[in-house]
């Protein structure tokens, strides 16, 4: 049996007791289990085919990567063949690359959603496409970067779009350092792939930065110098081939080029890792910089027990060892640098957020459920406090006295700690799925 015919057995919520030898399957076995665990200890319904409802979390919003495809594959389901299409892209909810799927044969909710999602991206009032989702109500989604809409209660487009482009978001960045490490077997989704004779695999998504050496023009492929953040570490070229969604952009590359580059990491023969870069976009020195610092904040928060992260004084410091890899990185002397960008406030604004917030001088994680939430922003340092007690203080009745008073309501203050359970959630799921991750 193939290797993506075994995945898919897996992703079955009935086999997670087949017997495997291979390490890749036994890691996405474990961690599928451990993702059941978590969801159940966080009070989550899990039905019989291990999804959730919406109902229960919040409404969720996805930018379509595939949205000018129609990635539908014939399935067997036992003896009966049926049609499933793979949409995929980025969900700030879940802060992750998700897969998007319907069974419009076998479902009539399905083909009924799978009909709205097209008049939605056709756009016709517009006389434009739209690639950004927005789903409320009973969708159901498979932790950690599943989701079902067929019973979704409204689809409708969405507009902010700087939430929903993968050169910003903090959650897929990599370094030197981590690229090459393994997320957690169960973040691959299986999507219509259509490249290098492969038409349906498994893929992860990661962004990174770095700098042009080589440029294959006969072969589409790159070979790229990466930032390392660890010195001691040898600097190791990444080099891969473009997918055929971006070879149209190697011809406005050239060597010595700063790049930002979404790239798909595969699930190949023998379970093997293979890559290929999905996009790609030239960048400038500071742009470098902000992912390094996007990346360096992301990951404290992964570390630490709330949101908060640091002060403004530890941050210029931050600031200044990124901007220190960057000009060793990129051979640039501070002649060449306007060191009028390079204010710790303009680097804030233009490349962190909103995905961190500034409050009384402290910097915060912004969860990807309060992006579309302004009115949450200036809370930030109470749901930090929250979060540093939960589960301890959800029933606390000190603490939903001092909720009272905050919020007046009862309704707000359950609406409130649903957020933070969903936060804690959130976190335990992304540190499962990010295990491999750089401890610098």
């Amino acid at each position: 049996m193939k290797p993506m015919q075994i995945i898919d057995k897996i992703w079955d919520a009935s086999n997670l007791s087949l017997k495997l030898q291979n390490k890749f399957l036994m890691e996405l076995v474990n961690d599928l289990k451990r993702i059941q665990q978590i969801t159940k200890k966080y009070g989550y319904d899990i039905d019989k085919n291990n999804l959730v409802s919406g109902d229960e979390l919040f409404a969720v919003t996805i930018n379509l990567w595939n949205y000018e495809e129609v990635p539908g594959e014939k399935v067997f389901v036992g003896k009966d063949s049926n049609l499933r299409f793979h949409y995929f892209g980025l969900c700030p909810e879940l802060e992750n690359f998700v897969s998007l799927i319907l069974w419009p044969e076998t479902s009539k909710h399905s083909e009924k959603t799978l009909e709205e999602i097209w008049d939605i991206i056709k756009n016709k009032k517009q006389k434009k496409k739209t690639k950004m989702l927005q789903l409320k109500g009973n969708y159901r989604i498979r932790f950690p970067n599943e989701l079902h809409p067929f019973r979704a209660h409204e689809i409708k487009s969405s507009e902010n779009e700087k939430i929903f482009n993968w050169i910003y978001v903090p959650w897929l960045k990599e370094t030197g350092d981590t690229i090459f490490l393994h997320k957690s077997p169960t973040n691959f989704k299986k999507i219509y792939y259509n490249f290098d004779d492969v038409k349906y695999a498994y893929v992860n998504a990661k962004v990174g930065v770095g700098t042009i050496k080589e440029i294959d023009y006969n072969n589409y492929e790159l070979k790229i110098k990466l930032p390392y953040l660890n010195s001691k570490k040898p600097g190791k070229y990444f080099i891969t081939k473009l997918h055929r969604n971006a070879k149209f952009k190697l011809d406005i590359l050239k060597k010595d080029d700063l790049i930002t580059f979404l790239i798909f990491e595969v699930i190949g023969k023998n379970y093997k890792r293979n890559y290929a870069i999905y996009d790609i976009e030239k960048i400038n020195f500071y742009e470098v910089v902000g992912h390094l610092l996007s990346f360096l904040l992301h990951q404290k928060y992964l570390k630490c027990e709330g949101l908060y992260l640091m002060d403004l004084f530890e941050f210029k410091k931050l600031c200044q060892e990124a901007i220190n890899i960057v000009v060793k990185f990129g051979s640039k002397s501070n002649n060449d640098i306007n060191t009028k960008l390079l204010k710790e406030e303009l680097l804030f604004m233009s490349y962190l957020n909103p995905f961190f917030g500034i409050v009384d001088d402290k910097i915060y994680y912004v969860p990807g459920v309060l992006l579309s939430h302004e009115d949450y922003k200036n809370k930030l340092p109470i749901i930090d406090k929250f979060l540093k007690k939960f589960p301890d203080d959800n029933k606390n009745n000190k603490v939903v006295i001092e909720l009272l008073n905050l919020f007046q309501t009862y309704d707000k203050v359950e609406q409130f700690i649903k957020v933070c359970k969903y936060i804690h959630f959130m976190k335990q799921l992304k540190m499962l799925v990010n295990k491999s991750k750089y401890e610098g």
